[in-house]
């Protein structure tokens, strides 16, 4: 059975990744070229890159990885050179006198992201605003639905949109021809997306559009927010300038203007779960939100409106009844002693506050003392005194099997900064558990057993490091790709 040469598109950043002659053979990648060899690697954990490249090869999974078989795959001179659980490599060497009959010319197909090449996930954000050159080509439907615009390119064949809410598919969302250009209407969920266009196989940024982060191979995908809030200024219509000011943006005084409609100053936006202050400022005065009872001291003898999205953290310290005041404070609120008062009860002090998903460490300040929560087992530094340590919307669990008799375990990696000795795990069975909450992409880690560190023995995917003792890798999916359907 003759072959053309298969190109993988990785497509974060919608660009090729071409294997060429003579390129030294390189870590995990899908296809290598190593000295005029094709290397070809299956990896079951990229399903969408596995099934496609299984299906194109006419590979059947179970005579692979059970039985160590490449079918009709071996009569073209394809060899298998390793096969692992997930994992597989074969090969088809140059000495193949057909061999450059199959190199003839490329094939393109549907093809997700999967590789380690390209940034495919935007990192999670807590606010967003959208911003365009003219008019918007990004719009809310009044279904719920999003309207992608792409104006222009009339004489193209066909266009598709691509982006991180469908993995950076080339080819499932064809666009609609309208009389100024392109259209295509998504159910997404509030948030941050990527994307681009694909106009007769070109990549193309969205042109209308102001917002966009580098791709990794020297251009730019577009940015989109996906809104959930509104925030609304009422009583002020003779007002010449209104900004919105808040924690979400830093405090910045003139970076988000509001928009008069019907009286009315708003700015609708995206803001990730959790808690946060805001004020707005009207012509050069600040104020507090008239409409929001809700609010917070801001440790300078003023307050702040407060806005809280998302799902509530019951904190409990149990005993301390004789105290005067307990303070919580964590590195969600900068360790501000002052604002986040808890409540007395029968048995102690008592706080709900909301979160948006991640990894936090928090302490009690009792009459000034500050103390970790003496219920929490989990903290962050390598003594009982250390920060106390929890996570809001947990996606991934880190397990280490055995060492049944370590004294300490604990994971550290780029997701907490590589701190040292990381976040500790707790002993289940034969198994050490931490589980936390990783944002989109890739991640290194690394566990230290009694203060040694050691890689993931379960975990096959390694890149090497400035010590050349090699990190574990770990890629999380899109948080918000999950909710397209």
């Amino acid at each position: 059975m003759k072959r053309c040469y298969l190109y993988i598109i990785l497509l974060s950043a919608g660009m090729f990744f071409l294997p060429k002659p003579a390129q030294a053979q390189q870590k995990h990648e899908t296809i290598q070229m190593d000295n005029g060899d094709m290397i070809v690697r299956l990896d079951r954990r990229r399903q969408a890159e596995f099934e496609s490249l299984i299906a194109y090869f006419g590979i059947n999974e179970d005579s692979l990885f059970r039985h160590g078989s490449l079918g009709k795959l071996e009569e073209e001179g394809w060899r298998i050179i390793k096969v692992r659980k997930n994992v597989a490599v074969i090969g088809k060497y140059k000495e193949d006198k057909d061999f450059l009959d199959w190199l003839l010319e490329p094939i393109f197909f549907d093809q997700f992201y999967g590789g380690t090449t390209s940034p495919g996930f935007p990192v999670p954000v807590d606010f967003g605003v959208n911003s365009f050159v003219n008019a918007p080509t990004i719009a809310t439907l009044e279904d719920g639905s999003t309207l992608f615009t792409l104006r222009g390119y009339r004489d193209a064949q066909e266009v598709y949109l691509s982006g991180n809410f469908n993995s950076w598919s080339t080819q499932s969302m064809p666009m609609q021809r309208t009389s100024d250009g392109w259209e295509i209407a998504l159910p997404l969920v509030p948030g941050k997306y990527l994307y681009k266009f694909i106009a007769d196989g070109n990549w193309l940024e969205d042109p209308g559009n102001v917002l966009g982060e580098a791709d990794g191979q020297g251009g730019k995908n577009s940015i989109c927010f996906v809104y959930n809030h509104v925030f609304q200024l009422s009583g002020y219509a003779d007002a010449r300038h209104v900004y919105f000011a808040s924690s979400l943006n830093d405090w910045q005084q003139q970076s988000h203007p509001m928009q008069k409609k019907d009286g009315v100053w708003q700015l609708p936006a995206y803001v990730r779960p959790g808690t946060y202050t805001y004020k707005f400022i009207v012509d050069g005065m600040w104020l507090l939100d008239p409409e929001n009872p809700a609010e917070r001291p801001d440790g300078s003898g003023n307050f702040n409106s407060v806005l809280s999205i998302g799902d509530s953290v019951l904190f409990e310290l149990n005993g301390y009844t004789d105290a005067d005041t307990v303070m919580l404070a964590g590195n969600f609120n900068d360790w501000n002693s002052s604002d986040l008062g808890m409540q007395r009860t029968a048995n102690g002090w008592q706080l709900y506050y909301v979160f948006g998903p991640g990894n936090y460490e928090y302490k009690f300040v009792v009459d000034g003392n500050w103390i970790p929560d003496p219920d929490n087992p989990r903290h962050y530094t390598g003594d009982d005194n250390g920060n106390s340590l929890f996570a809001v919307g947990v996606n991934y669990a880190f397990v280490l099997k055995g060492y049944e008799n370590a004294t300490s375990v604990s994971v550290s990696g780029s997701f907490n900064n590589w701190s040292e000795p990381g976040y500790n795990m707790l002993q289940s069975g034969n198994e050490w558990v931490c589980p936390v909450y990783l944002a989109p992409g890739k991640h290194r880690y690394k566990f230290v057993v009694d203060d040694v560190w050691i890689l993931d023995p379960d975990n096959p995917l390694q890149e090497d490091n400035e010590y050349h003792t090699y990190n574990s890798v770990l890629w999380i999916e899109g948080e918000n790709a999950f909710f397209f359907r």
